[in-house]
């Protein structure tokens, strides 16, 4: 069955096949499993709102054209018992496979008190749980035939891919009933079959890979750095604050993997402002007691240019550099030279650490921030140049544990849930956009007091397809609202004019800056005190609450305004949601329940799987009980009754 040409079944040609492609089924395997996202239920009955009837034809069908493009016919059904009338739009071409005495099925909105049912469907032959197919340039009737042939021929290779042991453990029906029911479903309770028997297997042999990756990863050799201990805990004694107990935490996991015999790969998730850098510093710091260098890797210059000085601030007798496309070429040579010979401890910059060009001497560590995650081909290459350095990824941006679970399966988690001593509490208001002059000058009574202020939008300049404020506009109203020092700040800047606008703005040169959410991570103002968010209701909550992030970094009581035009009441919620929480993680856990998983943090595009019926948020527990079922299996992948899943991971990983 496995790789078997569609051309082998009834009415599928070359350029059928072609169509079959289209929707990403290239043989008879992804046939048999391309399965219904929905099922209707063509349940007998004159309900209002969804009424389904088995009848005779009574009267001929009369047609009448309402306006260009638009008819309605209107004929008599025996029923049973009564006779009711039916009224169908736009429906001309099957008038006349409407004939008298001819029995079919009618399914619509039924109205008592005409004695009509509007009918949305018309069956010329009755299934009760009809499969609903999501087919692309594809005729329902040319797939259903294909699958039928495939079905038919095809019915005894078809082979178990799940152990006997785990569908006895769960009572889970085989695989054959599975495609049964999938495509021919005789009731509702199958259908609960086939989809608890499809969710698990889904999230298994998703969990199988993370799982994988992760056993394998710890089997890879690395040299174990042995750190000095005392010189760390002296570095930390010297620190102008006290870690918080998260903090400690998080740092003897770190430190713990760093001097195992395994690879570290390891998520440190914290809240905005939680001090994961100065985590990632002491980090750095040991593997430089030990005698090796370290890389750190920012999604932005800004951000890379903003840790490099926040590093050399704190470990000024290390060798530390900057890597990124904005330095000149006479100078970037002597920083490669100097990276290949060992001379620098640290070096910093952006994805560029790791081109072709780029060598190291004796990598050890690598910490990346925020979305760059640092994958399989960039280890590939440098275990090509000699090096399986740990790895360490940062994220501001708290990750529901159903999500982390799912998407960095593969790692070991850190969270920092504490908040420095001194943050200040941010006060979040949702305010429509007519009272935008109200917060205008709110914003000069802070700037008064010394403050400043950010003001995002989302877009850079007017856009013809989505009315939403942009920030040249909104920066040229606010510019002769503040009588100057407004700043503009957007991502298609050079990173030299980028830079001068934010180091104004550090510098309190600028009062206000008018940005889009270039400044959404990471960028340090402690004196800033305001941040309003122009069409808030455009963002994620998760994306608000980095945004929001950007304040109450100092002394000062600081207030994050969210301007919204948008009246209905999803908007209106998600935004009186944000009011009411000011943790991190708690936000994320409701923006995924309010967004759902597939627009979280645009996961989409980010790796995130594409199941059939599985959904991480309504399957936590199948979540978990596959987590735990493939941690098992990987552990013992050698084992006879494992043999199916074994096979699964060498073709598929």
């Amino acid at each position: 069955m496995q790789n078997e040409s569609l051309t082998k079944l009834d009415g599928v040609g070359l350029r059928t096949q072609e169509k079959f492609l289209l929707n990403s089924i290239k043989d008879v395997k992804d046939l048999i499993e391309y399965f219904p996202y929905n099922f209707v239920d063509y349940k007998v009955g004159l309900n209002q709102d969804k009424a389904t009837v088995i009848g005779v034809i009574a009267t001929m069908p009369v047609s009448l054209f309402i306006k260009k493009k638009m008819n309605k016919m209107t004929f008599k059904l025996q029923l049973e018992d009564r006779i009711i009338d039916i009224l169908i739009f736009n429906r001309q071409f099957i008038k006349n496979l409407l004939t008298v005495g001819k029995k079919i099925t009618v399914s619509g909105k039924y109205n008592p008190n005409n004695n009509q049912l509007v009918a949305a469907e018309i069956l010329f032959k009755y299934e009760r749980l009809k499969p609903i197919y999501s087919l692309k340039e594809l005729s329902l009737s040319t797939f259903r035939k294909a699958l039928k042939s495939a079905i038919k021929i095809y019915s005894s290779e078809m082979k178990e891919t799940l152990p006997e042991y785990l569908l006895k453990k769960y009572k889970l029906i085989s695989y054959k009933d599975m495609i049964r029911i999938a495509h021919y479903p005789n009731s509702i309770d199958e259908i609960k079959h086939l989809k608890r028997r499809v969710k698990y297997e889904e999230l298994l042999k998703y969990q199988l890979k993370l799982q994988y990756s992760h056993f394998t990863n710890k089997l890879s050799s690395k040299i174990n750095i042995h750190y000095d201990i005392d010189a760390i805990n002296t570095f930390i004694d010297s620190l102008p604050f006290e870690l918080t107990t998260s903090q400690k935490d998080a740092l003897e996991e770190i430190l713990e993997n760093m001097n195992s015999d395994y690879t570290m790969s390891r998520l440190l998730q914290g809240d905005v402002g939680s001090g994961k850098t100065i985590v990632a510093i002491i980090a750095f710091y040991a593997a430089y007691t030990a005698g090796y260098q370290s890389a750190f890797m920012a999604p932005t210059e800004i951000l890379a240019e903003q840790h490099y000085h926040k590093v050399i601030k704190l470990l000024p007798t290390l060798n530390i550099k900057l890597l990124t496309s904005s330095i000149n070429k006479k100078d970037r040579l002597q920083v490669l030279s100097d990276l290949k010979k060992g001379v620098i401890d640290i070096i910093i910059g952006t994805h560029s650490l790791f081109q072709d060009v780029v060598e190291y001497n004796n990598l050890g560590l690598v910490i990346t921030d925020e979305q760059h995650r640092f994958g399989v081909e960039q280890r590939q290459k440098l275990r090509k140049k000699g090096f399986s350095p740990d790895v360490l990824h940062m994220s501001a941006t708290p990750i529901p544990r159903t999500l982390a679970i799912t998407l960095f399966g593969d790692m070991d988690i850190s969270t920092i849930k504490e908040l420095p001593k001194g943050r200040k509490k941010i006060t979040t208001k949702y305010v429509k956009d007519k009272e935008l002059d109200k917060v205008i000058d709110f914003i000069k009574q802070e700037i008064k007091l010394g403050r400043q202020a950010y003001i995002v939008t989302a877009l850079i300049t007017e856009s013809e397809k989505i009315d939403l404020q942009n920030a040249v506009d909104i920066y040229e109203i606010i510019k002769d609202k503040l009588d100057g020092r407004v700043g503009l700040l957007h991502g298609k800047m050079k990173s030299s004019v980028k830079e001068e606008v934010m180091n104004d703005f550090k510098n309190r040169n600028i009062d206000c800056l008018v940005s889009t959410t270039v400044i959404e991570v990471g960028v340090d103002v402690p004196n800033a005190s305001v941040m309003v968010i122009i069409d808030a209701d455009r963002f994620g909550l998760s994306q608000l609450h980095q945004l929001r992030g950007r304040i109450g970094r100092g002394e000062y009581n600081s207030y994050c305004f969210l301007i919204s035009s948008n009246k209905s009441d999803k908007a209106v919620k998600r935004l009186k949601t944000i009011e009411k929480i000011s943790d991190g993680f708690e936000l994320s856990e409701a923006d995924l329940k309010l967004r759902g998983p597939g627009d979280f943090f645009g996961v989409r595009q980010s790796g995130y799987p594409n199941f059939k019926y599985a959904d991480i948020v309504e399957d936590m527990s199948i979540l978990l009980i596959a987590r735990e079922d493939a941690k098992e299996i990987v552990y013992n992948i050698n084992d006879e009754n494992n043999k199916v899943l074994k096979e699964y991971l060498k073709n598929n990983f």
